[in-house]
């Protein structure tokens, strides 16, 4: 359980840990639930591009998300071969189709539909492997419903 509010409300940097997708708490090595403190999880904030060192700064985050809508990392860079995953900010929920859009660098286009997995706080996982996009410098793009969101992708040997 974590900690509320005394109207039993989450804290506006608890919020917006969870629509970052952060977590709040982990096991450790030894088996032990442990709890990440609200100083980690303002810093961890701020270092994603959302400061929230104070309930108003965290707010004010909050209010960002909501503007913004849907987001993805910037870029991600992955390995030729391999797969991207990383959660998406979405209303859609696990198990929900989504559509996928590569450009590539040479203007040749890829595309197709994939299902988001472990959903987590507002994010949901998206996973799209990339067998057959080759080297280079790309744009991705994802649809599901009225969510749109895209990213630099970057595909590394």
């Amino acid at each position: 359980m974590h900690p509320r509010t005394k109207a039993g409300a989450a804290s506006a940097l608890h919020r917006l840990t969870d629509k970052l997708g952060l977590s709040r708490s982990y096991v450790s090595a030894s088996g032990e639930a442990r709890g990440v403190s609200d100083d980690t999880l303002r810093a961890l904030c701020g270092a994603m591009g959302f400061p929230a060192a104070s309930d108003a700064q965290a707010k004010l985050a909050l209010a960002k998300l909501d503007t913004h809508g849907t987001r993805l990392d910037p870029v991600f860079v992955v390995v030729l071969g391999s797969a991207v995953e990383s959660p998406w900010r979405t209303e859609a929920s696990e198990g929900d189709a989504f559509d996928w859009q590569i450009t590539q660098e040479s203007g040749a286009v890829s595309s197709g539909r994939g299902w988001l997995a472990a959903a987590f706080g507002a994010a949901a996982m998206l996973r799209l492997p990339l067998s057959g996009i080759p080297l280079g410098y790309h744009r991705l793009e994802v649809r599901c419903g009225n969510d749109v969101a895209s990213t630099r992708l970057i595909v590394v040997p």
